[in-house]
């Protein structure tokens, strides 16, 4: 991307440009961060009763390898504007050890917890297990999936969905 701007930089994160004057597209990344976050989209958009009442997502990544810690960081940041929900990076356990998870009862009272599992990774290609979970009762699943790389970016298909 090409950006014509006046020289400034607004202190903000993600940083600024300040009065830009012109953008234009060069040329397409391999935005894997859009496709993560096209399928968290899609998740987060069915079953919208695991959604009431929640003001926090939290995501566990450990398993994805094919993305930077800022590129994670990125995706936490895009979905908590997408939402207007606090974002974090935190395993169950976590989630469990600081009291936000009630493991006895298996609720996550304020939040949805997202975890990417069985990852298998290639250069155009990668497999992956994702799943929406609220409580015990309350979650949802997208299993088997495949994501492929084509000529116009990266796109997923789903093997099979599991509610809960």
């Amino acid at each position: 991307v090409d950006v014509v701007y006046d020289g400034s930089m607004m202190e903000s994160f993600p940083a600024q440009f300040s009065r830009p004057v012109k953008i234009s597209v060069t040329a397409l990344a391999d935005d894997l961060t859009g496709l993560y976050l096209q399928i968290i989209d899609d998740l987060y958009r069915i079953d919208p009763g695991l959604n009431d009442g929640i003001s926090l997502v939290a995501f566990d990544l450990s398993a994805v390898e094919n993305l930077s810690p800022s590129e994670k960081s990125a995706l936490l940041y895009l979905t908590g504007n997408a939402y207007g929900l606090e974002t974090r990076a935190a395993t169950y356990k976590e989630l469990v050890e600081e009291g936000l998870i009630d493991e006895e009862n298996l609720y996550f009272e304020k939040g949805l917890l997202f975890t990417f599992d069985d990852m298998e990774f290639s250069d155009q290609s990668f497999t992956f297990d994702v799943k929406k979970w609220r409580s015990g009762l309350g979650a949802y699943y997208f299993v088997d999936c495949t994501a492929e790389k084509g000529e116009a970016g990266w796109d997923y298909s789903v093997g099979q969905e599991a509610i809960s």
